[in-house]
């Protein structure tokens, strides 16, 4: 009877061996923040990244943005905070606000862009949102925006992924 307790640990630990040996496939592959540092581009905005994931967002239509044309163009900015729910490269968009808008939020009058207008309505609701900016490639070169927040995944993602310049 010693025997097969004996044996059922050898086997369970010969099996513990040659699963923890197997490769896993964790997904689509990730990189650390640092791959977000400089200026991205799609078709209708221009996204500048800093080292401390402050960012400046110059979109070119407010009114347009999935086609680029038309429409007032805008000034955001915020700062991307790494971690969150949506698992790899998620980052809570914070201190979101627009150039030339009233109040807490506002920028100084140089950084107005008439768009801004509209965008002070909007951008509200995205700061503190959970955002993926998953790169598309191994090079950190390319980058896709999600959110489960629907409108603001239609407005910074709908005219495609961001290239890096």
């Amino acid at each position: 009877m010693k025997k097969m307790p004996l044996c059922l640990t050898a086997i369970v630990f010969a099996f513990s061996l040659l699963v923890s040996g197997c490769p896993t496939d964790d997904g689509p592959a990730t990189l650390g923040p640092e791959f977000l540092v400089g200026t991205w581009r799609n078709a209708n905005a221009v996204f500048t990244i800093d080292a401390d994931l402050n960012f400046v967002c110059r979109i070119r239509s407010v009114t347009a943005p999935a086609t680029g044309t038309g429409g007032d163009p805008g000034l955001v900015r915020g700062r991307l905070v790494p971690g969150g729910p949506l698992g790899p490269n998620s980052f809570q968009l914070m201190y979101m606000r627009v150039g030339g808008s009233d109040g807490e939020l506002a920028y100084p009058e140089a950084e107005y862009q008439e768009g801004n207008d509209l965008l002070a309505l909007m951008v509200p609701d995205f700061n503190g949102i959970f955002v993926t900016l998953t790169p598309n490639n191994a090079a950190g070169t390319r980058f896709t925006f999600w959110s489960n927040n629907t409108p603001a995944s239609m407005f910074f993602g709908a005219a495609g992924p961001f290239d890096k310049d």
